[in-house]
């Protein structure tokens, strides 16, 4: 029976100090699942990319950069970049990864949370995510937190052998 480290979890704003473990964090991931849309063997993930990445998040007031702790080990990221234009300052695009060991434990769901409590505070309208189709896990957990499905992006992402089906999902706020 697993042990449930809910309680355990802190979420907080990723800081330019984070940077060694979000590299390390990026990396092991990377090697832990296939389900990512990035692939650090195409865009190595250096220290100085990553610091310069996590600096790039404070500038704008719709960017926001979040990481889930178990005691100081970091087990979630979680991206969102709103739009850059005034047209579409209001949207934007999650992006989140668990390490492996965390699955299950409620960590994505705490993220996420956080997120929307921030969103609501941001005025953000609409929040859009990729899924790989065969990521029921994942798609399951989004369905719960009231995401929907607006698109399919066929061959998005080519695999070892065969191209992937992405599902473009999204959340709107009021």
């Amino acid at each position: 029976m697993a042990i449930s480290l809910l309680n355990q979890v802190y979420v907080r704003p990723i800081s330019v100090q984070d940077t060694p473990k979000v590299v390390n964090f990026k990396k092991e991931l990377e090697n832990e699942t296939d389900y990512l849309v990035f692939n650090m063997k195409d865009s190595p993930n250096s220290f100085n990319k990553e610091r310069n990445n996590i600096i790039q998040f404070t500038l704008f007031s719709n960017y926001l950069y979040l990481g889930a702790f178990v005691d100081d080990t970091l087990g979630g990221l979680l991206l969102f970049r709103g739009g850059k234009s005034p047209r579409n300052k209001h949207i934007g695009e999650l992006g989140i990864g668990i390490k492996k060991e965390y699955w299950g434990h409620g960590i994505g769901k705490k993220l996420i949370a956080e997120l929307f409590k921030w969103c609501v505070d941001n005025s953000i309208k609409k929040v859009t995510l990729k899924v790989r189709k065969d990521n029921t896990r994942a798609i399951a957990l989004y369905q719960k937190l009231g995401f929907k499905c607006e698109a399919i992006k066929i061959g998005f992402i080519q695999g070892s052998s065969e191209p992937f089906e992405f599902l473009i999902m999204v959340k709107t706020f009021n």
